[in-house]
């Protein structure tokens, strides 16, 4: 975002001739730059190490649902979809494990000697 960039950049340039050549208010990246998170960002980012740990200890195979359920067990009361949201904003994928499944494609393959 603009405002962002104002205020990476503010240590090399002035803020003044930063927002006047962004053409954004000095008053709205000073609101910017001020802000406070909201209750939901700061429950986030509170959140989202517990949801990364409890993903790694168990071997990344858990999905949101077991998340949820394991992050209730400790004692966070977090919905099923929060977890979700909170999953997809870390990139967390689980690996789906797939059983085997015998087809004439790796029974050939099976008996096929090998060289």
């Amino acid at each position: 975002m603009k405002y962002s960039f104002v205020r990476d950049e503010s240590k090399n340039h002035s803020i003044e001739l930063m927002c006047e050549v962004m053409e954004v208010s000095r008053s709205g990246y000073y609101a910017f730059a001020t802000k406070s998170l909201s209750k939901r960002e700061e429950t986030d980012q509170r959140l989202m190490p517990m949801v990364q740990e409890i993903f790694k200890e168990n071997r990344k195979a858990y999905g949101y649902r077991r998340v949820s359920d394991e992050l209730t067990k400790r004692g966070e009361n977090c919905g099923w979809h929060k977890t979700s949201n909170l999953m997809q904003k870390l990139n967390l994928k689980p690996v789906v494990k797939r059983r085997f499944k015998l087809t004439i494609a790796n029974i050939v393959f099976l008996s096929s000697p090998t060289s």
